[in-house]
């Protein structure tokens, strides 16, 4: 219980940073936003920036080395329940007194996605121009080579035209990109095999640039798909729109329509938020704390929760401890739960 007693004291203190400190005000339950910056602040960080002004209770005990050991070698994030609405603070004025905005954050999260795609799709544009203007040379002086068969030429061509295809299949290409991808020589002679084999290196450098986040989109739109099926949804990926949700519940309709990610129920963006949080928003060899996973999901989707919460950690190298109500998360997984119990008697 001491450890329980510790946080609810710290509750109580820091609901009033705001009366101590002028200009600060609380946004979310751990975040503030300083009126004079404009900058949102953690409460370590009003800690450290206000330590001069703040009552000694606040000041952070002594924490005992093996403590202060684990803190410095884990990386730790946290996964609230309340997951779907970002606070942004008011910037049209470093010193007007405005509520900060409150945004989806399912919203946010699909604009910050299709950042990261154009990023990458940036750095592969980089790469390929560099690539391209040395390749005449470097053809010229490829050595020829024995080892490489006609056939196992043909197999790194298919490979090549192979991955093409996923990567536009999950928004990182578009279907007229690099069309010189689908060559597929039936006949290659000696003249050809050189050139070709120089091609084949410089495509698998271009396309590894997105090998990372190609699995990562992968992998959430698999999870992701498999849950919307029920309410005749589905999920895909652009770089100019980030998250594109589809419905073809209306028959009447001969195509299916796009609705916005906020049109989508509470307990599907709950899904699509915890999901990108695990595979975009944690580094990896992280311990990741998730309060309440089970929030507004389907009974169906808690039962398939751990299966899918292993494909994630095994592809983003994650730790996860989880503090949930629901049995229908853990199934038959009891060797993984620990019972949080009263005081002995």
């Amino acid at each position: 219980l001491k450890p329980m007693k510790i946080i609810s004291d710290l509750d109580v203190r820091i609901n009033i940073l705001d009366k101590i400190i002028p200009g600060l005000e609380r946004i979310s339950p751990r975040k503030w936003l300083y009126d004079p910056t404009g900058e949102t602040l953690s409460l370590e960080q009003v800690l450290e920036r206000f330590d001069n002004v703040l009552p000694s209770s606040f000041k952070s005990q002594e924490e005992p080395d093996w403590l202060e050991n684990l803190r410095s070698n884990i990386h730790i994030r946290l996964i609230e329940s309340q997951r779907l609405l970002n606070f942004v603070p008011n910037r049209s004025s470093r010193r007007s007194a405005e509520t900060p905005s409150i945004l989806s954050t399912v919203s946010a999260y699909s604009d910050e996605l299709a950042k990261l795609m154009q990023d990458k799709f940036k750095e592969y544009g980089t790469i390929s121009q560099s690539l391209d203007r040395t390749f005449p040379i470097r053809v010229v002086k490829q050595q020829s080579s024995t080892d490489l068969t006609d056939e196992q030429l043909r197999d790194q061509l298919n490979e090549l035209e192979a991955t093409r295809s996923r990567l536009i299949e999950v928004g990182l290409l578009d279907k007229d990109e690099d069309t010189e991808f689908q060559i597929q020589p039936q006949d290659i002679d000696e003249s050809t095999k050189n050139a070709l084999s120089v091609y084949v290196q410089d495509v698998e450098k271009k396309l590894s640039v997105f090998a990372e986040i190609a699995s990562k989109i992968d992998l959430l739109r698999k999870i992701i798909n498999n849950k919307f099926a029920y309410s005749y949804k589905e999920i895909n990926f652009s770089k100019e729109k980030g998250f594109i949700v589809t419905t073809s519940y209306d028959s009447s309709l001969s195509n299916s329509k796009t609705i916005l990610p906020t049109d989508l129920s509470s307990g599907e963006q709950h899904e699509l938020v915890l999901l990108y949080e695990l595979l975009f928003k944690v580094q990896p060899n992280s311990l990741v704390l998730i309060d309440e996973p089970e929030l507004s999901l389907h009974v169906g989707w808690q039962v398939q929760f751990l299966k899918d919460l292993q494909d994630i950690t095994q592809l983003a190298d994650l730790n996860i401890l989880m503090a949930t109500h629901s049995p229908d998360i853990i199934q038959d997984r009891w060797d993984l739960t620990v019972e949080l119990k009263g005081p002995q008697k």
